[in-house]
């Protein structure tokens, strides 16, 4: 049902092309064969996902990101 409103990949295994609007089959078919990944901070959950975007925050609003990239990487990896 919620493929066959567009705008959506089905999360699951084997929901057939057919069941996909023209657009989205297109899409699904490219992905036939293939493993995608999932959105890895909804997936490992709290407190990595918090702290990651906590820290993609501070990045974004970083007056020096690349001078602080390193330690933004290091706080995230420290919740995976």
């Amino acid at each position: 049902m919620q493929v066959k409103q567009g705008g959506h990949l089905a999360t699951v295994l084997n929901v057939p092309t057919s069941a996909y609007p023209t657009v989205d089959a297109k899409v699904a078919a490219l992905l036939t064969g293939k493993d995608v990944l999932v959105d890895l901070d909804d997936t490992k959950g709290d407190p990595f996902q918090s702290n990651f975007w906590s820290q993609l925050k501070g990045l974004w609003t970083s007056p020096n990101p690349a001078g602080d990239l390193d330690s933004i990487l290091t706080s995230i990896q420290s919740q995976a």
